[in-house]
């Protein structure tokens, strides 16, 4: 059982200022951030995914470390109580692939088997835990299908394909085939799915540009509520269903084009209004009270719009020598991004190009940006901050270390 070495550091990180403001060409004054350094554990090993739990004291504690191929369960005292590891299957002289990763949520370990050969899946099953390791319900084979997604709820996952057809099913061992192109250019799209903080509602938009986009949002059961073109001649880019399952945002692009369009449905269909927005690869995020969506893309650029007006809150640009983007592995976000529960504070990994150093970004009150230092980077992933349940706690993987920080603002 591998060893974990317990920090107790009090220490404090002061923010670096960075002058950002509502509009372009505008500056302002802003508050600085302190982080307060609780713990620090180091691994031994990358820290790819963790889950933050609160006991019966509000107090926020890491539950799982997911390092490698296994899983760690680990205590509130810091002590690793139980092991997950890879499923110990060969067949023939195909390839197995054995995964582990949290759903989206964060409230659910997912095992991910399969079995490929000659360049087709042939296996594909996959295993659902709580927290604490149990094994709460598994998948039959749903090979040529392969698990993408869980729902919040731990109900019912949704699978896809080459040709990114949809296989719904639920934790019953129902499943049901949807089809998103009946043409013959399916296998040449791109797709993307979300679901609503409430599990009610699962979205898909998919579709390139000389396909046009196509939005459709279906029930928890797999029947479809509704679906639109709201890119017509663009392609699809994300989609997100707000925590509350009230909006659902969703971008176009154009082929060649530097520019793309964010759309917001609420969650009858009705257009409520669109933006046009700078550069592409936008991840879409709603804080928990949905009263304003935030758009960040790969480069640094970032939005901030009220939901119900459409209003521009705040136009951020992440300096030019920082990466905040990173395309390694399907269990590993884009754009290492958490919001607090408040929706007070946006918190961003990132990492200097020039001196290889990592960084947070913090957002504060939807309007100023602060660059915190963590240090030189030991390479691999960007720094993963993740906010908890309790109002300003804060937790960053970097490398094989993590980290548990109480966020101060100076006065």
């Amino acid at each position: 059982m591998k060893r974990i070495l317990f920090l107790a550091i009090v220490a404090f990180l002061a923010g670096n200022l960075g002058l950002y403001g509502q509009e372009k060409d505008t500056a302002q004054i802003e508050p600085k951030v302190k982080l307060e350094l609780v713990w620090e554990k180091e691994f031994g090993s990358p820290v790819v995914d963790f889950a933050i739990e609160n006991d019966k004291q509000d107090e926020s504690y890491v539950s799982v470390v997911i390092i490698g191929g296994e899983v760690l369960i680990i205590n509130k005292k810091g002590t690793i109580t139980k092991e997950l590891s890879g499923i110990e299957k060969k067949l023939g002289k195909g390839e197995v692939s054995n995964i582990f990763r949290l759903s989206e949520s964060g409230t659910y370990i997912i095992q991910l088997w399969g079995y490929a050969y000659d360049g087709e899946t042939k296996e594909s099953r996959a295993y659902v835990y709580d927290l604490k390791g149990n094994l709460l319900w598994q998948t039959k084979n749903i090979a040529p299908f392969q698990f993408r997604y869980l729902a919040p709820n731990g109900e019912y996952f949704l699978g896809g394909s080459r040709s990114l057809t949809i296989l719904w099913g639920d934790k019953k061992g129902n499943t049901k085939v949807i089809k998103r192109f009946d043409d013959s250019n399916a296998d040449l799209t791109t797709g993307y799915t979300a679901f609503s903080g409430n599990s009610e509602y699962w979205a898909t938009n998919y579709g390139l540009p000389w396909q046009g986009a196509r939005l459709r949002v279906f029930k928890s059961n797999g029947i479809e509520k509704w679906h639109t073109y709201p890119a017509y001649h663009r392609g699809a880019g994300e989609v997100a269903i707000s925590t509350k399952g009230k909006y659902v945002g969703a971008i176009g692009y154009e082929h060649g084009i530097s520019t793309c369009t964010f759309f917001l449905f609420d969650i009858s269909g009705q257009l409520l209004w669109e933006k046009r927005v700078d550069g592409t690869n936008y991840r879409i995020l709603f804080p928990i009270s949905d009263d304003f969506v935030a758009l960040i893309n790969a480069i640094g650029h970032i939005n901030l719009f009220e939901t119900l007006s459409g209003n521009l809150i705040t136009e951020i640009r992440i300096p030019y020598d920082f990466s905040i983007y990173q395309d390694i592995s399907a269990s590993i976000p884009m754009i290492p991004v958490s919001i607090s529960k408040d929706g007070k504070y946006i918190a961003i990994g990132a990492r200097r190009i020039i001196t290889n150093e990592d960084y947070l970004f913090i957002i504060i009150d939807k309007s100023s940006l602060t660059q915190i230092p963590l240090g030189s980077s030991k390479g691999g992933y960007l720094p993963l901050p993740k906010f908890s349940k309790s109002e300003h706690t804060l937790f960053v993987a970097r490398s094989d270390i993590l980290t548990k920080f109480n966020l101060n603002e100076e006065r």
